[in-house]
């Protein structure tokens, strides 16, 4: 009858529901847990970064004669980088605030 087979479209997608969530629950909790492992190299990236050595780094690195990047990676150094980390890092920090308060609800 019509009213078995809208139950059955139903369960179908509701069925297709549970499992789409429940794979991104799993995908959420490995990328917390592997945000925990690596919180603490993200401080120290921080704390480089507002230390008086990455200034003698950044100096050091726009001197005649400082390896290239294809030599030594240098990134870091870029004015922007670590600023557009921490930028990220903090808008990123409100949208876990904004999914965990819904997430209450």
């Amino acid at each position: 009858t019509y009213k078995e087979k809208e139950q059955r479209q139903r369960i179908k997608k509701m069925e297709n529901t549970c499992n789409e969530t429940s794979k991104a629950l799993d995908n959420l909790e490995i990328a917390i847990e592997e945000w925990k492992e690596k919180i603490s190299l993200y401080d120290d990236l921080i704390k480089y970064y507002m230390s008086e050595e990455w200034r003698k780094d950044y100096e050091a690195s726009n001197k005649e004669g400082f390896p290239s990047p294809m030599e030594l990676p240098h990134g870091v150094l870029a004015e922007d980088t670590i600023f557009n980390e921490m930028t990220r890092h903090r808008e990123l920090a409100i949208e876990l605030l904004k999914i965990g308060t819904r997430m209450l609800e």
